[in-house]
């Protein structure tokens, strides 16, 4: 049996344009976050996962946004992509788990 992953993303978005209040052209954002397994017994850190990021438009699209990261030794991410007012969702995936439905 495969044991799925849970992704965390505890910062939801930081513009790295200090001081804006305002969203540019350009400007790039920081999501940080943990991946961990989803294994009733012990949700353990998942080193080595990938993570992505998608903004989800009005009528539920997905459009795939730049950057990846992948967690280390403690399933901790950092991921800096391009900035959007749309909902973005976030994915994990890593050799070994199933991906969570």
């Amino acid at each position: 049996m495969m044991t799925r992953l849970v992704l965390a993303a505890f910062l939801v978005a930081t513009l790295s344009a200090c001081g804006s209040d305002t969203l540019e052209p350009g400007d790039d954002t920081t999501i940080n976050g943990s991946v961990t397994s989803d294994d009733a017994s012990a949700k353990a850190p998942v080193e080595g996962a990938v993570v992505t990021a998608a903004a989800v438009s009005g009528s539920g699209s997905l459009s795939a946004l730049d950057g990846t990261a992948t967690t280390d030794a403690e399933g901790s991410f950092s991921l800096t992509t391009e900035a959007t007012l749309d909902p973005v969702v976030l994915s994990a995936s890593a050799t070994g788990f199933a991906s969570r439905a």
